[in-house]
């Protein structure tokens, strides 16, 4: 999913993303040395919001309508902007000596948890860190997080 190389709000051209797995939704950031583009505005059908206002938009729309798919994806494309939500363990798992569990996501009360491992990539030090998260997402969008358990691996 790359960027249509404009960026309209004065960000990077290259930290632009459309996001439309999610409908008509786009990612304005600034480039950083050694963490990639930070993003700090979105554009939702055409209006533009703080990045975190604009995730929590999303989450309450999703959380609304149920759509429980797009709710993973949300935390994983949009509100972890330099980590990654496993869905399959790596050798990290193995070599440390750690058990993997799928992403699963269910519904409690008129929201959601989210319990997924997350990794982390190396970036000045060359160690991966991964968490399992127990993410909650409430009907009005905000979305907290509590680690469970972590552990990091050398490369």
């Amino acid at each position: 999913m790359g960027g249509s190389g404009e960026a309209t709000n004065g960000g990077d051209p290259e930290c632009h993303r459309e996001m439309t797995e999610f409908g008509d939704v786009e990612i304005f950031g600034s480039f950083a040395n050694d963490l990639g583009c930070m993003y700090d505005v979105m554009k939702i059908d055409g209006k533009k919001y703080d990045y975190s206002d604009g995730t929590k938009i999303l989450a309450k729309r999703f959380v609304k309508s149920g759509d429980s798919e797009k709710l993973v994806r949300l935390i994983d494309k949009i509100h972890l902007q330099h980590s990654d939500l496993m869905t399959r363990a790596d050798d990290s798992f193995t070599e440390e000596n750690k058990t993997f569990t799928v992403p699963k996501i269910v519904k409690v009360g008129s929201g959601y948890k989210l319990t997924a491992w997350i990794r982390e990539g190396a970036q000045m030090i060359p160690v991966d860190e991964y968490d399992l998260v127990n993410y909650t997402i409430s009907v009005k969008g905000v979305i907290t997080g509590k680690i469970l358990e972590s552990f990091s691996h050398d490369l």
